[in-house]
C-alpha cells in the first residue's frame, strides 16, 4: 500500500480491531464505539470482531469516555459537530496514533457527511485518570481541522472510482484543482483546495508524488532531502506528511499561537492564509475560549 494512504489503513483497522489492547504494536484495540445521537452518546453493540468487548465496561471507564467526548464538544464548533456521528475509543499503546477521523462507512463511495472520531485512551488519559489536556486539545485541533477541510460542503467523492487504482494521478492536473484519497475531489473554493494550490501546487505535488510513489530502496534518502530542503515551508515535520496534513497542521498553529506570525517564511504565510477568512478567525476566537490559559500537563513526555 502507498504511503499516502497508511494512514487510511490505520483507520480502517480500529473498526475489526478486539478490546483487549495489543501492547506489541499490532492493530488498534477497539475499547468501546459510541452512534452519537442529538449530541449524545448511545453504546453501540459488538460485533462479532470485538472479542471481549461483551464484557461490561466500569462505570469509572464509561465515564472517562464521555469526559472525552465533552471535551471534544467543547472545542469542536457547534455547526461542525452535526459531521461526527460516530465516537471511538481505542488504543495502539502509548505514544502511537493519538486520534484519528475518517468516514463512517469505510466502503467506497465516503459519505462525506457522516465521520467517525477515534480517541486513543491510553494517549488521553494518564494511569491516574487525568488527562493529558494539552496534547489531547492539539490533537482534536487537528483532526477537527480534517472535518473541516473534507466534508460534503468542501469535497465531492468520485462515486465510481476504484480506491484501489491510483493510475489517476499520473494524469490528475493539479494545477487546477486537488484530489486526495478516496477519490475525493475538493471544490474549487474550499479551503483546502484554496490552502492546495497557493502553497503546493503541480509543482511541489509532482515531487512529492515523485517520492511517495517511487523506489523504496531510495525513499529515506529522498523523503530527507525533501525535508531538508522545504524545512521552513512547513509548521512542522508531519505537515509534510501530504497537503491535508500540511492544512490540518498549519490550522493547529492558527488556532493555538497567541500572535499572527510575520516572517517571510512559507511557513508563516500558511498560519497566515487562515486570517483571510473571517470565519475562521470567528471560528478561531471561539475555539480558544474553550482552551485554559496554562495547562496542568501540558504535552505528553515524548510526543512529537
Amino acid at each position: 500500500m502507498n504511503r499516502w494512504f497508511a494512514a487510511i489503513a490505520l483507520t480502517a483497522t480500529a473498526f475489526t480491531a478486539c478490546i483487549t489492547p495489543d501492547w506489541s504494536g499490532g492493530a488498534p484495540a477497539r475499547v468501546a464505539a459510541y452512534t452519537v445521537e442529538d449530541g449524545e452518546l448511545v453504546p453501540e453493540a459488538p460485533s462479532e470482531t470485538d472479542g471481549d468487548a461483551t464484557r461490561p465496561l466500569p462505570e469509572h471507564q464509561l465515564a472517562l469516555h464521555r469526559a472525552i467526548w465533552e471535551r471534544i464538544r467543547q472545542i469542536v464548533p457547534e455547526r461542525y459537530q452535526r459531521y461526527i456521528k460516530r465516537f471511538v475509543i481505542d488504543s495502539d499503546g502509548f505514544l502511537g496514533v493519538t486520534a484519528f477521523v475518517g468516514p463512517v462507512d469505510p466502503e467506497q463511495p465516503p459519505d462525506l457527511s457522516a465521520w467517525t472520531l477515534g480517541v486513543d485512551i491510553v494517549d488521553a488519559v494518564d494511569h491516574m485518570g487525568d488527562f493529558w489536556d494539552e496534547e489531547l486539545d492539539r490533537t482534536l485541533i487537528h483532526e477537527f481541522a480534517h472535518i473541516l477541510s473534507l466534508n460534503s460542503e468542501q469535497a465531492d467523492v468520485i462515486a465510481d472510482g476504484d480506491p484501489d487504482d491510483l493510475s489517476w494521478i499520473e494524469t490528475w492536473d493539479f494545477s487546477k484543482q486537488y484530489r486526495t484519497y478516496n477519490n475525493t475531489v475538493l471544490r474549487p473554493d474550499s479551503y483546502l483546495n484554496r490552502f492546495f494550490l497557493q502553497f503546493w501546487g503541480a509543482d511541489l505535488m509532482e515531487e512529492w508524488i515523485a517520492i511517495e510513489f517511487g523506489n523504496d530502496k531510495d525513499y529515506w534518502t529522498a523523503r530527507t532531502a525533501f525535508s531538508a530542503r522545504y524545512h521552513t515551508d512547513f509548521v512542522s515535520e508531519y505537515a509534510m506528511s501530504n497537503p491535508d496534513e500540511d492544512f490540518a497542521e498549519s490550522f493547529l498553529i492558527f488556532v493555538v499561537e497567541d500572535e499572527i506570525p510575520q516572517r517571510d517564511l512559507g511557513s508563516h504565510r500558511k498560519v497566515r492564509f487562515f486570517y483571510d477568512f473571517p470565519e475562521l478567525v470567528a471560528m478561531r476566537d471561539q475555539m480558544r475560549a474553550a482552551l485554559p490559559e496554562e495547562y496542568d500537563k501540558p504535552r505528553v513526555p515524548g510526543a512529537q
